[in-house]
């Protein structure tokens, strides 16, 4: 991308300013302090990214004069595409694309769209350099370089190190802090433990009260029994003098029943209805012999039904289970080809990717007679050789790097200033006119005679001192080149022996020759392939012998069973287990039809047994009511029934009371034995008199009963109320789980410090052996510019913020690129990161222009003429705009790239 013209109408101070054919490169911008160039920068990131902020009230470089602030700009894009942007800010922003293809495309306050693949911020940080900004990336600068180059490499799908220790660091703090701020997880359960605590002594307060009430409940509940007792006491007696008399009255009508009745034991043996119960047994005696004939009758029938089993029979009996467990394998024969099917096809897939994967590697294909060499390679070793070949192969890029910074270094000794022409003309020059002074006697000429012999001496002392430097660095110069020499030629000895020992470890393998000139990831990953897929076909192969024998062992089992030969065929074997599963299925039927027919007959002897039982129980009832009946007739049935009827009443009624009496009183005997031993009539005990003074007693006692439950019921609310919270048994408990909760935070917050403290360590580690490209390139801009004194740049990580570290030529040690190097060395250091990362971040998009405010000021010349060297570089690229207040620089320049410079104070 190239700004080729640039139109302002009213941005800050600047007013109707319009700049053309700024294409060329570099675009030098001068003017004095205030005159502008801070503004032509803003104007220029706010052509690409918008107005910010997009408020004319609130912008910076709302115009002076008044007027909405406006400018424009024709851009030529990397493809050649030219496009136009015009952008204004009236109460709101404007913004308007035209070009080939854009039908007036509204931008409104967004970035142009080859531009949005960067943030303003990262733009301000990276491409638009003032001298202030000759520092170290801060805040969200910083985290969009570091996330997108640093810290993941490259990779988009990693977190960076430090969000993940800050992550960790905020779930550590919001479990627990050292400061008394916020509400850490801990600092909670402490408060909830300090709630707890205090609630446990309100709890035992409570359980002191409730002891107190608890005792004078049970002092009114001894009270309560007592009286209780003695009611109880009075009612009893009340009850005796009440039962007694009853009970008396009743025993004496049942001594009058009994003298009336005679034998009771032979009376007790005749049934109340016994004329009926005689010709009720002579009806069943007579359909108990009907059933008995019947059920013969049946049983005759059924015997003749049950089945008798022949040889056949016993065999597929003894078969039964074995038949059972076969017919399972005839959906098993078809499981198994179509498994072993599965297995030959996913077997030929296998194949074909050992194929295609062997093309990667291989220079004449696949095939099988490979297979036992690439077994007998170790992967661990395999990357082990890999990665100490890719060692070898940066440090021999680093030897190589070095040596042409050292060969840089020594041509730049080299350089020594040649006589100068002008100063041997002078030199005869001024001693013509200090002759010709000396012949005509003229002062004048004798002075300016000796101001030029006095320069020219001067010139010639200065070449006389050159010439002897040079012969002094001449050996210095030998050994830097002797010495990068021999250090190239080691790492390259290194390197092609870390070569020949990857193609030691796979000699018997024919990779392909771009593998063997260069051992890389290429090869590891295509060898493990090859190997993973030799252990994949191994393992279907186990699979599919597995099958196979499986599958064959189930038809000789069918041949055992059946005693048959079915040469190896499936099919034959189902159709035999299936014929042999139907034969036994009949068997079955007709054996479970057999059984039940003898289940019946059993059934039928039971009944057969039962109905002979119950004749013989008729018969044996009948006679035994016939003999009591002769006995109270005097021989006559008739007049024993008319006998046994009156005294059964009688009886009855002898019963009916006696049944009145244990019903009542069931503890009949100790009453009768107390009324034995109670006085006659005359000297009865209980009175009417002392009754009713028992009486009255009951109810005073009953009164006083009623005032001491109310006074129980009270102290049982009081105790309730105090009982509704938490007993101390629970407020224990629920301390001991947030104690326990809080030794968990505790641990867990402890193993997330732990944690966060690893990944510092591993970041640290990693970052000193694997520094992302982008830090080589800048390394290699910062050897160009300090003439190869400093070689290599590289960060280390701390917790929060980046640490930039600089090797220095000759020093094994890297120091931290911060004081005490000249400000100038770090305005170089800083500069070689940002060009890197420029490269890097719009590697495939728009080449964004580069912005250069006072970036040189501080530089020596020499180190000004690399840095020169390098924007060369930079412009084969990118268009760079050069804004400076200083003349000189503006003017060198100008002398160097043969351009014009844009005069901002005109």
């Amino acid at each position: 991308m190239r700004i080729k013209t640039l139109g302002l109408k009213s941005f800050g101070p600047i007013k109707d300013l319009e700049l053309t054919d700024v294409d060329r490169q570099p675009v030098v911008i001068w003017a004095k302090n205030e005159g502008g160039k801070s503004t032509l920068k803003n104007a220029l990131e706010t052509l690409l990214f918008g107005f910010s902020p997009a408020s004319r009230d609130k912008h910076p470089y709302t115009c002076w004069q008044g007027g909405d602030m406006e400018l424009w700009a024709d851009i030529i894009l990397d493809d050649g595409t030219e496009i136009n942007v015009h952008r204004k800010l009236l109460s709101t922003s404007r913004g308007v694309v035209t070009g080939p293809g854009i039908d007036r495309e509204d931008l409104r306050n967004r970035p142009l769209a080859m531009v949005e693949y960067i943030s303003r911020d990262m733009f301000k940080g990276v491409y638009s350099l003032a001298l202030e900004d000759m520092q170290l990336f801060k805040g969200q600068t910083w985290d969009g370089v570091q996330d997108r180059l640093l810290c993941n490499l490259g990779a988009e799908f990693l977190k960076a190190p430090r969000t993940v220790i800050e992550q960790l660091n905020a779930e550590a703090t919001m479990l627990w802090r050292t400061d008394n701020r916020g509400n850490p997880k801990a600092k909670v359960l402490k408060a909830k433990i300090r709630d707890l605590k205090r609630q446990r002594l309100e709890a035992h307060e409570r359980y002191r009260r409730i002891r107190q009430l608890d005792d004078q409940r049970l002092s009114i509940r001894k009270q309560i029994d007592d009286i209780k007792e003695e009611i109880t006491r009075l009612r009893a007696m009340l009850r005796k003098a009440n039962r007694l008399n009853p009970v008396r009255k009743m025993l004496k009508r049942q001594q009058e029943l009994l003298a009336g009745i005679g034998d009771v034991n032979l009376l007790s043996s005749i049934p109340d209805n016994a004329g009926d119960i005689l010709r009720l047994l002579d009806q069943q005696l007579a359909e108990a012999r009907d059933r008995q004939l019947e059920i013969e009758s049946r049983i005759k029938v059924l015997q003749d039904d049950v089945i008798q089993l022949g040889e056949e029979d016993k065999f597929l009996l003894d078969k039964k289970q074995r038949i059972k467990s076969a017919v399972n394998m005839v959906g098993l024969f078809a499981s198994d080809r179509e498994r072993m099917a599965q297995l030959s096809r996913q077997l030929d897939i296998i194949d074909g990717r050992l194929k295609e994967a062997a093309e990667d590697v291989l220079e004449q294909g696949w095939h099988d007679g490979l297979q036992a060499k690439f077994e007998g390679v170790s992967r661990a070793e395999l990357r082990g050789r890999i990665t100490a070949y890719k060692d070898a192969k940066v440090r021999y890029d680093e030897a190589v790097r070095a040596g042409e910074a050292q060969i840089v270094m020594a041509e730049g000794m080299d350089k020594v200033q040649a006589l100068p022409k002008a100063s041997l003309v002078l030199l005869l020059l001024s001693g013509g006119v200090l002759a010709v002074g000396y012949l005509i006697s003229l002062d004048l000429l004798k002075l300016l005679a000796g101001i030029g012999l006095a320069f020219s001496a001067a010139q010639l002392w200065s070449w006389y001192r050159a010439g002897r430097d040079r012969r002094v660095n001449e050996q210095r110069i030998r050994k830097l080149k002797e010495n990068a020499e021999k250090q190239l030629q080691a790492a390259s000895i290194q390197l092609e022996r870390r070569r020949r020992e990857v193609l030691d470890l796979i000699k018997d393998i024919p990779v392909v020759s771009s593998l063997k000139d260069n051992p890389d990831e290429m090869l590891y990953t295509g060898v493990v392939s090859i190997q993973q897929l030799l252990e994949k076909k191994a393992d279907l192969l186990r699979d599919y012998q597995d099958v196979d024998h499986r599958y064959h062992e189930r038809i000789r089992q069918v041949e055992e069973l059946s005693g048959q030969s079915m040469d190896g065929r499936a099919s034959m074997a189902e159709q035999v287990i299936l014929e042999l599963a139907e034969r036994l299925r009949v068997l079955e039927d007709s054996i479970k039809i057999s059984q039940g027919v003898s289940r019946e007959i059993t059934d039928l002897k039971e009944q057969l047994k039962g109905v002979t039982d119950e004749i013989e129980a008729i018969k044996k009832r009948r006679e035994g009511l016939y003999e009591p009946l002769r006995i109270l007739g005097g021989g006559d049935l008739d007049k024993g029934l008319e006998n046994a009827q009156r005294q059964k009443r009688d009886y009855q009624q002898y019963q009916k009371i006696q049944e009145d009496l244990e019903r009542e009183y069931p503890d009949l005997e100790d009453i009768m034995k107390e009324i034995e031993h109670t006085p006659s009539e005359d000297g009865w005990i209980f009175s009417d008199e002392q009754i009713i003074r028992m009486e009255d007693r009951v109810d005073e006692l009953a009164d006083e009963l009623g005032e001491l439950k109310s006074r129980e019921a009270e102290l049982n609310n009081e105790i309730a109320n105090l009982s509704g919270g938490q007993t101390l048994d629970e407020i224990d408990g629920l301390l001991e789980v947030l104690r326990q909760q809080l030794d968990r935070v505790q641990r867990k917050r402890d193993r997330l410090e732990l944690l966060k403290n690893i990944i510092i360590t591993s970041e640290r580690q990693f970052r000193e052996q694997h520094q992302p490209d982008v830090l080589k390139k800048a390394s290699e801009y910062l050897a160009l510019i300090t003439g190869g004194r400093y070689t290599a740049l590289f960060f280390e990580e701390q917790h929060t913020e980046p640490r930039l570290m600089v090797k220095v030529l000759g020093d094994p040690y890297p120091i931290p690129a911060s004081h005490p190097l000249s400000r100038g060395t770090l305005d170089q250091i800083y500069l070689s990161l940002r060009l890197s990362l420029m490269d890097h971040l719009d590697e495939g998009f728009e080449r964004l222009p580069l912005f250069m405010d006072e970036v040189f000021v501080n530089w020596d010349q020499n180190r000004l003429n690399n840095g020169l060297d390098v924007l060369d570089r930079v412009l084969a690229k990118r268009q760079v705009f050069v804004f400076t207040c200083h003349k000189w620089l503006a003017e060198t320049l100008k002398k160097r790239f043969d351009i014009p410079i844009v005069n901002l104070s005109s």
